[in-house]
């Protein structure tokens, strides 16, 4: 498990340049908090957290936070 997979990517669908898009927006977002956008004790935790949680982007400036908003949605179409 990474923190970087796509939900569509652990739901066993096909994968597009969405998860691409995704991985980016998770990168970015650890760059600009210090944290990673998604975490979890195991490897199960952290899969439920990509698929179930979105990660607060209280602390991230605008228009950037708008940006990551649509990049980490959860439905690749």
């Amino acid at each position: 498990g990474t923190p970087y997979i796509a939900p569509e990517q652990l739901r066993g669908e096909d994968v597009t340049g969405a998860a691409d898009v995704f991985a980016l927006a998770c990168i970015v977002y650890e760059a600009v908090t210090g944290t990673p956008a998604f975490t979890g004790r195991t490897t199960a935790e952290l899969c439920e957290a990509v698929l179930q949680k979105t990660p607060s982007l209280a602390n991230v400036p605008e228009p950037l936070a708008e940006v990551l908003s649509a990049m980490l949605i959860k439905d690749a179409a």
